[in-house]
């Protein structure tokens, strides 16, 4: 869909400026380097992917309300106790430093995932969304799990460098 559009450098010097970048980019998304986060998935559970879910102060699951992304990116609340009652509202802008829950059932969730990680998008779709849809109705074992808090501390890194960068 859309790919980065990567200047020719100038010179030498601008040409190591950005290859220091790419560098740690690629090693990024390799998995060759442990990302920094703060992402962990602390209640126990069947771990069993239904729901998916970002809430910013975790009152959702509380409160017996559901709150989740169309692919529109609207957000689409869902009241339990009224199945049949729906609505549409505009997300808010994402916010760096705003984190929330990621919801993969009514109990259980990935505790501090950054908003912006969570709706962030490369090369046309959003990891940090696309991975656990893709495991819908599947247990997360306990590897897939560490795997997931290393895949929003690559989030986070991969925006941290972006800015770096300008």
């Amino acid at each position: 869909m859309d790919f980065p559009r990567i200047p020719y450098p100038k010179d030498a010097a601008e040409f190591e400026h950005y290859r220091h970048y790419g560098n740690q980019l690629r090693e990024l998304h390799l998995m060759h380097t442990q990302p920094s986060t703060t992402a962990s998935f602390p209640i126990a559970g069947d771990c069993i992917v239904e729901q998916i879910t970002w809430d910013a102060d975790g009152s959702s699951a509380e409160k017996g309300t559901q709150t989740a992304l169309s692919s529109e990116g609207k957000v689409v609340a869902d009241t339990a106790d009224e199945p049949s009652t729906s609505q549409i509202v505009f997300a808010d802008e994402p916010s760096a430093s705003q984190v929330g829950r990621v919801y993969i059932n009514r109990t259980q969730y990935f505790d501090q995932v950054p908003q912006s990680a969570w709706e962030m998008f490369i090369g046309g779709y959003q990891p940090a969304q696309k991975w656990l849809k893709d495991r819908k109705g599947r247990a997360l074992s306990f590897d897939d799990i560490q795997h997931y808090c290393r895949i929003i501390g690559i989030l986070q890194d991969t925006q941290q460098i972006m800015q770096e960068i300008g």
